[in-house]
């Protein structure tokens, strides 16, 4: 009876002082990936990745214009600037994977560091060196025949 008694004595009110707010958005999947190989690299979450990025572009938006935005006038983005990391996207999933691999291999998760190793053993057990050509061929037969059979593609 006590636990009973307990339980109907404690209030559960809503919380008042959310930290954070949940935020849908599409974004184009180049600066997805992107950003998660860079939150990766940082010991950070995307979520915070993300938030820290909004932080510090606003802030350094407000340095340059060192006083309130004039909301009159649309500020278009700076495309001509590179990405961090760039290079390593391709909108293939084979190749982006090679780049990462080859390039961070410290990035990967312990699963692709898995299929790392089983893929470019299989190609070093056929005294083959390990091209983006070769690796392409492989995932496409490995990977891809594991998601026919699986039904998810």
């Amino acid at each position: 009876m006590w636990g009973n008694q307990m339980v109907s004595e404690i209030n559960y009110a809503p919380r008042t002082n959310e930290k954070r707010e949940l935020w849908s958005m599409k974004i184009d999947p180049k600066l997805k990936y992107l950003a998660a190989v860079a939150a990766k690299d940082e010991g950070r979450t995307l979520s915070g990745f993300v938030d820290r990025a909004l932080r510090l572009a606003l802030e350094t938006k407000a340095q340059r214009d060192n006083a309130e935005p004039n909301v009159s006038e649309p500020v278009a983005p700076s495309a001509t600037q590179p990405l961090w990391f760039e290079g390593i996207y391709d909108e293939d999933e084979a190749t982006r994977f090679f780049k990462l691999a080859e390039s961070r291999h410290d990035l990967l998760s312990v699963g692709e560091q898995l299929l790392w190793k089983l893929l470019t053993n299989k190609l070093s057990e056929n005294r083959g060196k390990i091209t983006l050509k070769r690796f392409i061929l492989l995932w496409d037969e490995f990977v891809g025949g594991a998601r026919r059979d699986a039904g998810i593609e």
